[in-house]
């Protein structure tokens, strides 16, 4: 065998071992049992009967920035998103249902297959789509009070670090093993919505960050 290859391997062997040997994320944390998530259990950070919010938000992908205002409306059963930019264009228009994502409109610069996938799977998390009604595990972590709940999908985990029971939830963390893939992350409460709402990729370059608008300046918007 050539001594490049054999190097080679040996690497790629270290690396493998590295990684398999890895400890997972939380590991310290304490089960404390098992239950069906329920909303009672813990508010969904977009409500059911929120007809539509506003938000000025800020992309960064790929390089690339992008600002202007979203907005989120309910129709029915499902939920439209829209991102439409300070000069008026619409960047995307996505429909979400069911975990399902429908492209009503897409800017070139988000119409990429990667891109299109992580903003699915980031909406439907934040509207912790398929959350409710499956099993929990409630989580004890000894440095905080408050509780975890851990989802199990089917190639990660999902953590929710909420204030207490039915109350605020803090943050949204995606983990497979060892490795955090994404957070989405809520603070900045007001009458128990977050009025600052920010996602990110440790895999991929990609931020999105959401500030509510208020009431006055919805209006100020809308002249």
């Amino acid at each position: 065998m050539k001594p490049y290859l054999k190097k080679y391997l040996l690497l790629s062997s270290c690396v493998f071992l590295f990684f398999s040997c890895s400890a997972p994320l939380y590991k310290d944390f304490t089960p404390l049992g098992t239950k069906l998530l329920t909303k009672n259990e813990l508010k969904p950070v977009i409500s059911d009967t929120l007809n539509k919010v506003l938000f000025r938000a800020s992309v960064e992908a790929y390089g690339k920035h992008f600002s202007g205002l979203l907005f989120i409306k309910k129709i029915e059963e499902s939920r439209r998103v829209v991102l439409v930019s300070e000069t008026g264009l619409t960047l995307f228009d996505f429909e979400f249902a069911k975990g399902a994502m429908k492209i009503h409109k897409c800017f070139e610069q988000f119409n990429n297959k990667v891109i299109l996938e992580t903003v699915k799977k980031d909406f439907n998390v934040l509207f912790m789509d398929g959350f409710y009604g499956n099993t929990a595990t409630t989580l004890k972590d000894e440095g905080n009070s408050n509780p975890v709940y851990k989802i199990d999908g089917k190639d990660e985990s999902f953590y929710i670090f909420s204030s207490v029971p039915g109350d605020a939830i803090q943050r949204i963390e995606s983990i497979s093993g060892s490795k955090r893939n994404f957070t989405i992350k809520f603070s900045d409460y007001l009458n128990s919505y977050p009025s600052l709402i920010e996602i990110r990729h440790e895999n991929y370059d990609l931020m999105i960050q959401m500030r509510l608008m208020t009431e006055e300046q919805q209006y100020e918007s809308d002249d």
